[in-house]
């Protein structure tokens, strides 16, 4: 009798785990945990950086073992300070002490360059800042992004926003050197404080590399130290 009441129980849970969810209750979970929490107002960054070998190979990243002091900047500067010591990456910003409007971020230009129709977005009255760790003596910067391999590429950028706010964005596609590109459509659900953005590009198809763009910090990236 004792083993056909826990079946029973157990058949109930299921049964209210499937209901719970197709009435979108976890994802209400998830929303009021996102409010008890509140915004990230700071970011703490560390880890090993790579230095990326550029002349050699695209795709080739080894160990960076130096020392480096570092800065805030997006359009201008925004405050935040680290270094790298030994190749270790030490950084710490809270809320910048610039904001601009989106058009004016270097994560809004970088977009540019892969969406070729029009960028359009509700967000005028918002101001964002956009983290680029840079060396003004060497012009040296560091990102988050993982080692690109033949199937695809990775990369983080770092994006404050001084509200809760929405970007959305046109997909297109282009061709180049026998290549089809393509960036899909998306939006983002910016949370007021500091917003992981992540863009991925990988081969769909022969001679088709898909780009999308999702709000996360995935683990296992690297920091990898970049120059012009």
């Amino acid at each position: 009798m004792f083993f056909n009441r826990l079946k029973k129980l157990f058949v109930l849970f299921a049964t209210l785990t499937l209901m719970l969810g197709s009435c979108g209750f976890f994802g209400d979970i998830e929303e009021l945990r996102k409010e008890v929490e509140g915004p990230v107002e700071s970011l703490n960054l560390s880890g090993q950086v790579y230095w990326q070998m550029t002349i050699m190979n695209p795709y080739y990243y080894s160990p960076f073992n130096g020392n480096l002091s570092l800065t805030g900047m997006s359009k201008q500067a925004i405050g935040g300070s680290g270094k790298i010591t030994g190749g270790q990456l030490s950084f710490y910003i809270g809320k910048p002490n610039n904001s601009f409007r989106i058009s004016e971020t270097l994560f809004w230009n970088d977009l540019k360059d892969y969406y070729v129709s029009t960028v359009s977005s509700s967000i005028s009255e918002a101001r964002f800042a956009d983290l680029y760790m840079i060396n003004a003596d060497t012009v040296q910067y560091v990102l988050r992004k993982q080692k690109a391999t033949s199937s695809e590429t990775e990369e983080v950028y770092y994006l404050y926003s001084d509200r809760v706010t929405t970007i959305s964005v046109t997909g297109a596609y282009y061709n180049y050197n026998g290549v089809k590109y393509i960036n899909s459509s998306f939006n983002l659900a910016l949370n007021k404080g500091w917003n992981a953005i992540y863009r991925k590009g990988e081969w769909t198809a022969l001679n088709e590399i898909t780009y999308s763009i999702s709000l996360k910090d995935p683990s296992g990236l690297y920091w990898v130290l970049c120059e012009d």
